[in-house]
């Protein structure tokens, strides 16, 4: 099944009237929680009781109940209480359809829409449960996230910053352009992070946050925390956001299981979706765990494809008590982010635009030859494959990533992550210092694809240094970074944002 057929993005625009006859749209709604309570047919006993159900669950939020609008759909019947609106069969079966709701009881859906008109969730719950689902929901940490396309350049500077030398001949494969070779900058879907839900203006990343690169913007949540992430699908082709380690039902997987009823969470282009997750403690630290672990977040409408686009980011899960009021740890005070992943381009959604943008017509291999060991079958096809394939660090190669900075006796905190294939085996390393791993002292640690380190690390040793993968190939190819470690009296360098 493709990932077109599987796409589906709520729809929640209406044209219904009020119980004196006036038209009224769901923009009317905008600026509150619209809680939609559709019926097919007429208001009977089961719809009456969860009329009132609904009333008694949304006066027992108190305050937050002054951010819900509650309306009852329904066809025309006589009904003239204010809170109605009708229309035809057909306007209600549109506004059920528009937000994938199939079947209805007599009871009628019970659908929760943000105060941007956004589909938040389908409400099955009733009593103090519906209260308390209501107020997660109403007190979620909220994310915009947007899916762009963007070019990314791979090495920005042209060189091995790291030795400050010229690329030699073989670096030169994964950074120049030419008429056969696409070079180091390619058009990728990248996640942006964005202000509201209107997507008009795109998060300015601090200069802390320079050094993710290619990565979204990081996620955060405490323990017992309920995440909405509202994500607007900017590109071409259909993408999602699925994520690891937190509690979420089959609608907000972001992936299709056969014989599981949708929506997935597969948004086709221009669609806005909403996926809603909790932080139970089995998503935060386990007991030999620091105060905040980390888990991935990537598309997985095309697994595999989609992250070779560029779709990858991060969740950082604090223990309840110990964070901030934006969810970062207390006891830390410098947190960094790095995805160990070899971006295969060959594999990229976006590998046809980049051929065509790039090279010279007709210079690159049409098709990628194979013999029955996955090995390409002529020297040419074997270059053309071996440029596209990136060693980065967050997107970055021979040490171009900005951003890791620094003071002596910083409580530092390294997310590590790793993605891919079975190339994908890492082992990021760290010259100058030493950190610690679940109580073990080390200064190498080892990620395979889509696991995660938490290492933590007090520098004690101003100057520059390396960090990256010490698979010689890996390094030789480009998976290098330097970090710098300064003095406590000296100001940290301001990192511009960067590419995104």
């Amino acid at each position: 099944m493709s990932p077109m057929s599987m796409a589906w993005a709520a729809d929640t625009r209406f044209v219904l009237a009020s119980a004196q006859g006036a038209k009224v749209t769901d923009a009317a709604f905008r600026g509150r929680f619209l809680l939609l309570q559709v019926v097919r047919g007429p208001c009977a006993k089961a719809c009456q009781d969860r009329v009132s159900d609904v009333r008694h669950a949304v006066e027992a939020l108190g305050d937050l109940a002054q951010r819900v609008q509650v309306v009852r759909v329904g066809t025309q019947t006589g009904d003239t209480a204010g809170d109605t609106l009708h229309g035809s069969p057909q306007a209600i079966d549109q506004v059920l359809k528009g937000h994938g709701v199939a079947g209805v009881g007599p009871e009628g859906a019970l659908l929760l829409d943000d105060e941007y008109g956004t589909f938040v969730e389908r409400l099955d719950a009733s009593g103090d449960a519906l209260t308390d689902r209501l107020r997660r929901l109403l007190t979620a940490r909220v994310s915009y996230i947007g899916i762009d396309e963007t070019l990314w350049d791979y090495a920005p500077k042209r060189i091995d910053l790291m030795m400050d030398a010229p690329l030699d001949e073989h670096q030169q494969t994964y950074v120049y352009n030419k008429p056969q070779q696409i070079g180091s900058t390619y058009l990728k879907a990248v996640y942006h992070g964005y202000t509201d839900g209107t997507f008009r203006t795109r998060q300015a990343r601090p200069p802390e946050w320079a050094h993710l690169g290619l990565l979204g913007p990081v996620i955060r949540a405490e323990v017992g925390d309920t995440l909405r992430v509202v994500v607007r699908n900017n590109a071409k082709s259909p993408y999602s956001l699925h994520v690891h380690g937190l509690r979420y039902t089959a609608a907000s997987e972001g992936a299709m299981t056969a014989g599981v009823p949708g929506p997935y969470g597969i948004i086709p282009p221009g669609g806005t979706y909403t996926y809603v997750f909790d932080t139970p403690e089995r998503a935060g630290p386990g007991p030999g765990d620091p105060s905040s672990v980390v888990w991935p977040y990537h598309s997985h409408a095309e697994e595999g494809v989609d992250e070779n686009t560029g779709l990858v980011g991060a969740v950082v899960v604090t223990r309840k008590g110990m964070a901030r009021p934006d969810g970062s740890p207390k006891d830390v005070d410098r947190e960094f982010v790095t995805l160990f992943k070899i971006f295969d381009e060959n594999h990229s959604a976006l590998l046809q635009a980049n051929i065509d943008r790039f090279t010279e017509a007709g210079r690159a291999p049409a098709t990628v030859f194979q013999d029955e060991d996955d090995t390409p079958t002529d020297v040419e096809t074997a270059a053309w494959i071996d440029s596209n394939l990136k060693y980065a660090i967050n997107g970055y190669l021979f040490a171009n990533l900005p951003g890791l900075d620094m003071h002596v006796g910083e409580r530092v905190r390294w997310y590590v992550i790793g993605l891919g294939s079975e190339s994908d085996l890492h082992t990021p390393h760290w010259h100058g210092q030493t950190v610690t791993v679940g109580g073990r002292r080390t200064d190498t640690v080892e990620v395979e694809p889509a696991t995660t380190v938490v290492a933590d690390m007090t520098p004690d040793n101003p100057g520059t240094w390396m960090f990256h993968c010490h698979v010689i190939e890996h390094f030789d190819a480009g998976m290098t970074a330097l970090y710098r470690v300064l003095p406590k009296s000296s100001p940290l360098p301001v990192t511009a944002e960067g590419q995104k």
